[in-house]
C-alpha cells in the first residue's frame, strides 16, 4: 500500500510539473502498452517525459531493448576493462589521456601503493598523510565509496572523525581501490563546493567512429562527499554549448526539480560549465582507445588544473539521458546495427 501510494504521489509529481501533458485516456493507453511491449516500472513513463504532448513511444529505446543491444555489442568478457577500476587504471595508463590515477589498493587488511607491491598493515595507515577516495573495485552507482583524510595520526572517513576499527569493518566487504582527490575548478565551485561535480558523457560507436550521445551533470547537495544520485544528489541537463538547463533533478529519496541549488543557491539555467567542449573531445578520443566498446559512460571531473576522467562504465542508463534529449532510439539502433556490421556480429 506505501508503495501505491508513493507511486501516486511521484506520477501526480511529474504530471503537474509539465503543462502540456497528453489526454488522461491516452496516458492510461500508452502506459498498458508501454508496460507490456517493455516490461517497466510505471515511473519511468513519466520520468522520461513520455506523459508530455509531442513525444512519441515509439521514438524512445526502452531498456529491455537497450539492453538486448548493449548485451550484444558490449560483450561480458569486455567489461571487466571498465568494471575493475584497478583494470582500467592500468589500461589508461598508457593511452596519454588524463585520468585520476590509483594510489593503490586496500585488500586483507594492507595497503599495497603502486611504489610499494609487498605493502603494509592498514594498521600503520595511521603513520601516513592521506587524502583520497576508497571505491569498492568493482562497485557502481556511488555504493561503497568513501572520503578518506590521515593526518597527525588521526582518521575521518567522509569528513567525520573515525577509528581504526570503523576503517576495517568498511573495507573488509572486499578489494578498495583508492584514489587521488582533486581541487574542484572554482566555477564548478559556485554550484557546490562540498564535493566535486562530475559530468557523466556517453559516447558512442558506429564501428568506425566515437562520437557524443548526451550527458547530465551530477551536483552534490547537503554535505555529500560524491555526487552520485543514488546518494540522493542532483542531475541537471544541459544545451549544446555547455549551458544547464533550467531545471536540475533530485531522484532520492522523493521526485522534485529545483530551479536553484538548494544550498548555495545558484540558479542552473544559463550556468556555463567550464571546458565543456574540450570534454567532449577528451572522452570521444579516448573512446577510440577502446575500441570494442559501442557505448561507455564517463565520469569527468573538472579541477583547477583542468579535465580528468575519474571512471568509465560500460552499462549506462539510458532513462538518464532521454530524459533530457528526448527519444534516442533511433540514433541508438543506427548505430547498433552498423557497429554490429562492421564488427561481424549478429544483431
Amino acid at each position: 500500500m506505501r508503495n501505491i501510494l508513493k507511486l501516486y504521489k511521484d506520477t501526480r509529481y511529474f504530471y503537474r510539473e509539465s503543462s502540456d501533458n497528453k489526454s488522461i485516456f491516452r496516458i492510461i493507453f500508452e502506459l498498458i502498452f508501454w508496460i507490456w511491449l517493455n516490461n517497466r516500472v510505471i515511473i519511468e513513463y513519466f520520468f522520461i517525459g513520455l506523459h508530455q504532448k509531442g513525444n512519441r513511444l515509439q521514438d524512445f529505446i526502452a531498456r529491455k531493448e537497450f539492453n538486448r543491444i548493449h548485451n550484444k555489442l558490449n560483450p561480458i568478457y569486455y567489461r571487466a576493462v571498465l568494471e575493475d577500476k584497478f583494470v582500467f587504471d592500468k589500461y589508461m595508463e598508457g593511452s596519454g589521456s588524463p585520468v585520476i590515477p590509483l594510489l593503490g589498493r586496500i585488500e586483507n587488511e594492507r595497503i599495497y601503493f603502486k611504489n610499494n607491491l609487498s605493502g603494509i598493515k592498514l594498521d600503520d595507515i595511521v603513520n601516513l598523510t592521506l587524502h583520497c577516495f576508497c571505491k569498492l573495485n568493482t562497485g557502481y552507482g556511488g555504493l561503497n565509496v568513501f572520503k578518506l583524510d590521515v593526518e597527525d595520526k588521526k582518521i575521518k572517513i567522509n569528513n567525520k572523525a573515525s577509528t581504526l576499527a570503523d576503517l576495517k569493518k568498511i573495507v573488509s566487504k572486499g578489494v578498495y581501490v583508492v584514489q587521488n582527490t582533486i581541487i574542484q575548478h572554482p566555477e564548478m565551485n559556485k554550484l557546490n563546493d562540498k564535493c566535486v561535480n562530475t559530468l557523466r558523457i556517453l559516447t558512442i560507436s558506429d564501428g568506425e567512429t566515437f562520437i557524443y550521445l548526451g550527458g547530465f551533470l551530477r551536483i552534490g547537495i547537503g554535505d555529500s562527499v560524491a555526487d552520485n544520485t543514488t546518494k540522493g544528489n542532483l542531475t541537471c541537463g544541459w544545451n549544446e554549448s555547455g549551458k544547464l538547463s533550467e531545471k536540475a533533478f533530485e531522484f532520492i529519496p522523493k521526485r522534485k526539480f529545483h530551479t536553484h541549488h538548494p544550498n548555495s543557491k545558484a540558479v542552473f539555467k544559463d550556468f556555463q560549465i567550464p571546458f565543456f567542449k574540450d570534454a567532449i573531445n577528451l572522452v570521444e578520443e579516448t573512446h577510440k582507445q577502446l575500441p570494442f566498446f559501442f557505448i561507455i559512460a564517463w565520469d569527468v571531473a573538472i579541477s583547477d588544473k583542468g579535465l580528468a576522467i575519474i571512471e568509465a562504465n560500460p552499462v549506462p542508463d539510458i532513462s538518464f539521458i532521454q530524459s533530457y534529449y528526448g527519444g534516442l532510439r533511433q540514433r541508438i539502433r543506427g548505430c547498433a546495427y552498423s557497429f554490429a556490421a562492421i564488427k561481424h556480429i549478429n544483431l
